[in-house]
């Protein structure tokens, strides 16, 4: 937990501290968006990921704490296409030229998720996350405006 929220959330992760973290995201002095997803079917909140414009107002912007839940949802191209629907909403939307993400080393199916919307890893922008005494390095990612316009249509589409 502590990999991938950094001190965000706690172990176990309830449905509580969701909402408290949503609620915190939509104070007006909150620049972080949360979007969630919720299943068509039951209604249930499935996943969800933020969105953080830079305080620096530079024009990027950081993804963070991207979740599906539910390991059984996981390998369906839900993350995928929710990434691809808030990349859409920060380059078109909020007109960033820029986003960037952290993904830990041991997430091969999150790195390839994220290769495939074109992001590419930040040469030499590894960090090491301190989980207890043990130490995690993350992989900085980032894709520019540019690049998603060219991927987008296969993304929307496959």
């Amino acid at each position: 937990m502590a990999l991938w929220a950094g001190g965000t959330f706690r172990w176990p992760l309830s449905g509580a501290e969701l909402h408290e973290y949503l609620d915190r995201s939509r104070r007006p002095d909150s620049p972080m968006r949360v979007y969630r997803v919720v299943s068509a079917e039951t209604g249930d909140w499935i996943g969800h990921l933020d969105l953080c414009p830079s305080v620096r107002n530079d024009g990027s912007g950081q993804i963070g704490r991207v979740l599906i839940g539910d390991p059984r949802l996981r390998g369906r191209g839900i993350g995928r296409r929710m990434m691809a629907q808030v990349l859409d909403v920060a380059f078109f939307e909020l007109g960033l030229w820029r986003v960037e993400l952290h993904v830990a080393k041991a997430n091969p199916r999150a790195r390839r998720c994220y290769r495939s919307l074109g992001f590419r890893r930040v040469r030499g922008m590894t960090l090491e996350r301190m989980v207890g005494e043990a130490k995690y390095p993350t992989i900085r990612m980032a894709l520019d405006r540019e690049t998603w316009q060219k991927r987008r249509p296969q993304v929307v589409t496959s």
